[in-house]
């Protein structure tokens, strides 16, 4: 056997159900030269098995973004393994000994090919994030999990296990910690909206928000997550909340919001006035106006009514940002439950048309209701002095 030692780190040897395996840390760039993403199986595959594993290693460029900017945080980790399997057994070997885990340049010979130091080990789990590091250029040490040489029907096995029997975090619940944090942030912010609201006796959201994104025990008639609330409330703070957070962890000076921005982002200014208050009085206001515009639709618990529930809250906060600044809002002013029924009063539709008949579940029937909702601002503001519809 021709092989030439390529990288020698300290490693620990673990035996479980499914075999030998061995736990090491490499630096992201090291790991990047001995580990690789197997996306040729769509088209090179023969079995299954490979076809599955290819499809599922496409790296999704969207995610890749997402990573990127995540590492040049303050506070970016990743505590979690990357997860690699071996190619072939000549491409490494254990010293027990001296606990350490050795990796070759293999030469072709009689024992079979050549297997060059790039081509050492499969990627598991993990290629998304050491793609992101590569991106960003940045260098992180790793944790990885080290499987020698074993058959592709295993390799899927462990794929499936770290990638799809997994159970993801409730992004409500992510929110929701958003509280224990020592530093402002967007999504901070809009938590403290989201709950401020549930609490309070006489708000349009009391007891309708789904803090952990699930039914909260003893409580009935809840339609909204945390979640829905908080991601439709992030845009109109921040264009990239992330960096926003990182800026503010940094103690770095985040700029205001000029004309053009707080078109786009109109309680960006009230957000660095540490006004949350204030952003929380105003959706008080707007929603506690629909509710008085459509009474029965916002009182009706049955199933087919989408005004409290995520169609409906998101197409009224789509509309949210036009009908604040039709009525001049601003870091100073802000719009009363009464200027914001001025609005509905030029919408024709009625407390029976909020349902999912009229407007289908999904982002169709979300754009239309967004659409009729629009029109009525575009409406007020060509005649803001036009008697109420009938």
């Amino acid at each position: 056997m021709k092989r030439s030692e390529y990288l020698s780190v300290p490693a620990l040897r673990l035996t479980q159900p499914i075999g030998t395996f061995y736990a090491t840390a490499l630096p992201s760039s090291q790991l990047s030269e001995i580990a690789y993403a197997d996306v040729r199986h769509l088209e090179t595959s023969t079995t299954e098995v490979e076809q599955y594993m290819g499809i599922q290693r496409k790296l999704d460029p969207g995610r890749l973004v997402d990573i990127e900017e995540y590492v040049k945080t303050v506070d970016a980790s990743f505590p979690t393994s990357v997860v690699i399997a071996v190619a072939d057994e000549r491409s490494m070997s254990f010293n027990e000994r001296e606990s350490r885990i050795t990796f070759y340049d293999v030469f072709e010979d009689d024992d079979g090919p050549a297997v060059p130091h790039r081509e050492i080990a499969r990627i598991l789990d993990g290629q998304h994030r050491l793609a992101g590091l590569n991106r960003a250029s940045r260098e992180f040490d790793l944790a990885v999990t080290v499987f020698p040489a074993i058959d592709i029907a295993d390799q899927a096995y462990i794929f499936a296990t770290v990638n799809l029997a997994q159970t993801k975090v409730n992004r409500s619940l992510v929110f929701d910690l958003s509280e224990y944090s020592r530093n402002r942030s967007p999504e901070k912010s809009c938590h403290y909206v989201a709950v401020t609201l549930n609490r309070a006796e006489g708000s349009p959201f009391f007891n309708l928000i789904k803090r952990l994104g699930s039914a909260t025990a003893g409580v009935a008639g809840e339609t909204l997550t945390q979640a829905t609330f908080v991601q439709c409330l992030l845009p109109y703070i921040t264009r990239n909340w992330r960096r926003d957070r990182d800026d503010l962890r940094r103690g770095h000076i985040i700029h205001r919001a000029t004309a053009s921005e707080f078109q786009v982002t109109p309680f960006r200014n009230l957000f660095l006035a540490e006004r949350d208050d204030v952003i929380a009085d105003v959706l008080w206001n707007y929603f506690d106006s629909v509710r008085r515009r459509w009474p029965m639709a916002w009182a009706s618990s049955e199933r087919g009514s989408i005004i409290r529930r995520t169609n409906g809250f998101r197409a009224f906060m789509n509309a949210l940002g036009r009908a604040y600044l039709a009525l001049g809002g601003n870091d100073i002013s802000q719009p009363t439950r009464e200027e914001f029924s001025r609005i509905w009063e030029r919408s024709t539709l009625k407390d029976e048309d909020f349902i999912v008949e009229r407007f289908h579940p999904g982002t169709s029937g979300e754009r239309a209701l967004t659409r009729e909702l629009e029109s009525a601002i575009n409406i007020f503001r060509t005649n803001p002095g036009r008697p109420a519809a009938k």
